[in-house]
């Protein structure tokens, strides 16, 4: 094996998942539960009890993701969190094939509508997968703090 080999214990990415599937995925109070889940995750998925702040990101994250597939998606239908070296993804599955836009935040005086424009200005990536069978899962990746 040559030290640049992905077998090096020296190179390897340290790779953790954890997956949550919430009872009542339908149901708005499945964003107060998925705070309550990534708050015990974040501890045994990280090596370091992890910050106050990188915490408070998480939640928030989680929080509009989950909210948003509650309003637009049909429901939670899963929450993985993937730990991947320095990076922790966040992906919610749902049911509706529809894709998520950051609204125009200068355009409308609303209260609501900001999820997806916080995720843009937290995340260093996001996306969307689609399923072929059905629904999508939106992701997004935060580095860990």
């Amino acid at each position: 094996m040559s030290s640049g080999d992905a077998g090096d214990p020296a190179h390897r990415r340290v790779e953790r998942l954890l997956r949550w599937r919430p009872h009542h995925g339908a149901d708005p109070s499945v964003a107060a539960a998925g705070r309550a889940w990534v708050r015990q995750a974040l501890r045994e998925l990280l090596t370091h009890p992890p910050g106050a702040e990188f915490e408070g990101d998480v939640e928030l994250m989680l929080s509009e993701l989950l909210t948003n597939a509650v309003r637009h998606g049909g429901g939670v239908d899963e929450v993985l969190l993937r730990l991947a070296g320095t990076s922790l993804r966040i992906v919610v599955r749902d049911s509706e094939p529809g894709l998520p836009a950051p609204a125009d935040r200068v355009h409308t005086g609303e209260d609501h509508g900001w999820g997806m424009w916080l995720i843009q200005a937290f995340a260093t990536r996001w996306g969307v997968q689609r399923h072929v069978a059905d629904g999508k899962s939106v992701w997004l990746e935060l580095p860990v703090g």
